[in-house]
């Protein structure tokens, strides 16, 4: 089936005021493309964040920050033979060392 296509005189015949009204209506609820870049409408307030619920793991209050240390080859393999956690090791043998004065 076919369908007719109407002239523009035919189309702006078949539009009502009601449709006129709703249309005016959709505009003034629909953002335009400067709302979407305005940093005043994109910037959540603080009502919009009272409402977020943080999803995951919660953070840790003391988290271990994160370096780069160079050791040399030799010691790097030794430590990586000792097996899994290696790094955790090294960390709490670092950490009892300050501790006790003695680094």
């Amino acid at each position: 089936m076919k369908m007719k296509i109407k002239s523009l005189k035919q189309i702006q015949d078949s539009i009502t005021p009601e449709d006129i009204r709703r249309f005016k209506l959709a505009m003034k609820r629909e953002p335009s493309r400067a709302d979407l870049t305005d940093p005043d409408l994109l910037t959540p307030t603080a009502k919009m964040r009272a409402g977020v619920v943080r999803m995951g793991r919660p953070p840790k209050p003391n988290r271990k920050k994160s370096i780069y240390i160079y050791f040399e080859p030799e010691v790097v393999d030794h430590l990586r033979a000792t097996g899994r956690g290696w790094q955790t090791r090294v960390s709490d043998w670092v950490t009892s060392g300050v501790r006790q004065g003695a680094l």
